[in-house]
């Protein structure tokens, strides 16, 4: 928000270097999350279907901005929505972490996890 009012053109290239930086850490974290979550001989294939989607954001952004719309607003709902839904399903289908398990004194559940 700051840079929207901001004048200082360092202000600028100090957050996009940041944002830059955040968004690699942020994916690479991801990636490694979700390819530990999934079994080994589907991790390609996961591997895969994330870095393609990133791919196909970044085209479906470009033409978005360039044909259809310059307003943002659109794009935010639906990412609102799609994150949502995300946290939803991960909420249904992804297992508790071991460590979650041990803090609730849920024991046997993490012995099990761990084997």
């Amino acid at each position: 928000m700051c840079l929207i009012f901001s004048k200082s053109l360092a202000l600028l290239y100090f957050s996009c270097l940041y944002s830059g930086i955040a968004f690699i850490g942020r994916f690479a974290i991801g990636y490694l999350l979700l390819t530990e979550l999934v079994p080994e001989k589907y991790e390609s294939w996961v591997g895969s279907g994330m870095l393609s989607m990133d791919s196909a954001m970044i085209l479906y952004l470009t033409f978005y901005y360039r044909y259809v719309s310059k307003d943002t607003m659109p794009l935010i709902y639906t990412g609102l929505a799609l994150n949502i839904i995300s946290g939803l399903v991960m909420m249904v289908w992804v297992p508790e972490s071991v460590r979650w398990l041990v803090s609730v004194r849920e024991f046997g559940r993490a012995r099990e996890a761990l084997s």
